[in-house]
Parts: C-alpha cells; sequence; structure tokens
C-alpha cells in the first residue's frame, strides 16, 4: 500500500487552489478528489483540504447556486473523517449541515448514501478494463517516449515495456518494472496532475522509479481516459 507523503501541502494548494479564474470549481473538484483519496488513512490531512474548500462555499454558491451539492458531499465527507478520528460531535455537526444543503435542494429528504470512494472505486473499475483491453498498444509518455505494456497472468499488475524510437513498426527495446493495480488505481485517485514529476510526488515514488512516467501516459491517453 502507498505510504502517503502529505508533507508538500503547499505543492498542492499551489496548482490545484487558485479560485480566482473562470473554472475555478473544477480546482475545487480537484482538490476535493485529491482529499478523498487520502480520506481513510490520512483523515486529519484530508479535512485540511475540506475546510479550504468551504472556505469558498459562498463565492462558488453566489455564482452557481446548483453547486450547493458539492458543498454538501464536502462536508458529509468531512464528517467522515472528523469521525475516523474520534471527533464524533464535530462530526455531527458536518452530517447536519450536508443533510440541510441536501435539503435546500430536494424537496423530499432524499440524501446520497453512496460515498464519493464508491464512485471512484467504480470508474476505476473501468479504467481498468480500458488498460486491459489495450494491452500491447502503443503509448506515449509526456516527452513523446513510445512504450506498450503487458498484463500480467493474474491481472493484478502490468509490465511497460520502452520502443525504440523507429517509426512505424517501433520495436521493442527493453522492459521497466511491475506496476500494481493498486499503484495504478491510487495515480488514478489523484489524477489529473500536471506531470509525471508531480504524480510521482504524491505516491511517494523514488526518484529514479519510471513507473510514474508510464501511469502518466496511460491515464493520459484517449483510449483509456476522456477527460
Amino acid at each position: 500500500m502507498i505510504i502517503w507523503n502529505f508533507l508538500n501541502t503547499y505543492h498542492l494548494q499551489k496548482y490545484y487552489f487558485t479560485v480566482t479564474s473562470k473554472n475555478s470549481k473544477n480546482n475545487l473538484n480537484i482538490l476535493f478528489k485529491k482529499a478523498l483519496a487520502i480520506e481513510a488513512h490520512h483523515p486529519e490531512e484530508a479535512i485540511k483540504y475540506y475546510d479550504k474548500i468551504i472556505q469558498h462555499e459562498d463565492e462558488i454558491q453566489k455564482e452557481k447556486p446548483l453547486e450547493k451539492k458539492f458543498f454538501s458531499d464536502v462536508f458529509q465527507h468531512k464528517g467522515f473523517a472528523l469521525k475516523k478520528l474520534g471527533m464524533r460531535e464535530d462530526a455531527q455537526k458536518c452530517f447536519t449541515t450536508s443533510f440541510t444543503i441536501s435539503n435546500a435542494i430536494f424537496s423530499s429528504s432524499t440524501f446520497f448514501t453512496m460515498s464519493e470512494l464508491e464512485k471512484i472505486d467504480k470508474q476505476f473499475d473501468k479504467i481498468w478494463s480500458k488498460i486491459v483491453k489495450n494491452e500491447g498498444k502503443l503509448m506515449k509518455t509526456k516527452t513523446g517516449n513510445v512504450f506498450s505494456y503487458r498484463i500480467t497472468k493474474y491481472k493484478t499488475s502490468i509490465m511497460p515495456i520502452w520502443h525504440f524510437q523507429k517509426p512505424p513498426k517501433f520495436p521493442k527495446a527493453a522492459p521497466t518494472r511491475y506496476i500494481s493495480k493498486n499503484l495504478i488505481k491510487n495515480a488514478f485517485d489523484v489524477f489529473p496532475t500536471m506531470g509525471p514529476t508531480e504524480l510521482k510526488k504524491l505516491l511517494n515514488l523514488y526518484s529514479m522509479d519510471t513507473a510514474a512516467t508510464h501511469l502518466w501516459g496511460i491515464l493520459n491517453d484517449s483510449r483509456i481516459y476522456k477527460k
């Protein structure tokens, strides 16, 4: 299991939390997705991200009232994180706020019980199916280097393979290292990123590890993940 390194909080905020542009909601969505990815094992760090999002609640809702559903989810997951830390009273306040926002949107007391984490798991199942389907297909890294990959026997990992830059055949050069399905899932949970370097930091990989290079190329391939 990946041991997340979240000492670089500033690094995340620098790229993803500039709420001054027209796509500020997109930035908040990305931050929310990253908070979801760490909530289970680092609830205290996730709470910091949820609080950052909540700071912009009035600002976003004034522009787009329908974004209330988004903030209902944020308060709900902040409640989950607080509950993991044993802060039950604070967690209940968040759940109540989430429920209140939800009721303001819907005429009945309908409430979403499926967590965002479950939704992400279902999304990843589709991504993994596409990864399996595109085994052996040529892909490119951010710098344009060509590679493919093969799926291991029990479909628990992939083996990227570099290819010589000799079109149109691109003969195989050499395999790299196995990348587990779990690591691919962790990469998907924090995607998109600015590039392999940032992805490597988020996944806490060694500086010489090439996994982030291939993961970024795979998840940016339109056959795998359409933005």
